[in-house]
């Protein structure tokens, strides 16, 4: 087995997510340091990746003595984000609005992710090795925690918080 000082992984990633990535390194490795560096800057997926347990969050936007920074940060054991994540958070923080993700655990925005990506859920339970059927309790969780009734509606609210692409 491995042990490198710092993973730096994306979150997006063929098959299984970084989020599950995350969570199958920590499980592995109580004290492994784990950096995400992805395009992607919403506050959803920032949370799901520090609580899987991610020690640092920094865009591909940032600069790269961001990234250099945040490396020795997670190797240190200390928290790291680059600015545009820490001024995301912040302002979600003050929005008095809530997101419907809000609502949901880390598990829960990963298999909405996965269904807006056009993902079945044989498929889903497969990339995160979970059987069929608890894919579909967690389908049901999802849309009685969101209020809404169909999968259409899920996808939408995926695109407009982020989650997925049209």
């Amino acid at each position: 087995m491995h042990s490198p000082d710092v993973v730096v992984m994306d979150i997006s990633m063929p098959g299984a997510s970084g989020l599950e990535a995350i969570r199958n390194i920590r499980a592995r490795s109580a004290d492994a340091r784990i950096l995400v560096f992805s395009m992607h800057s919403e506050a959803a997926l920032v949370k799901a990746a520090f609580g899987a347990g991610a020690g640092g969050y920094v865009t591909k936007g940032s600069e790269p003595t961001a990234l250099i920074q945040a490396i020795r940060s997670v190797a240190r054991g200390e928290h790291a984000m680059s600015d545009d994540i820490a001024r995301v958070l912040a302002l979600e923080s003050l929005a008095p609005s809530k997101s419907a993700l809000d609502q949901l655990g880390e598990r829960e925005i990963e298999i909405l992710r996965q269904l807006a990506a056009g993902a079945t859920k044989e498929q889903i339970a497969t990339s995160l090795n979970l059987s069929t059927k608890t894919v579909q309790n967690y389908h049901y969780l999802i849309k009685a925690k969101t209020g809404l009734r169909t999968d259409a509606q899920l996808v939408r609210l995926a695109v407009e918080c982020g989650l997925a692409n049209l």
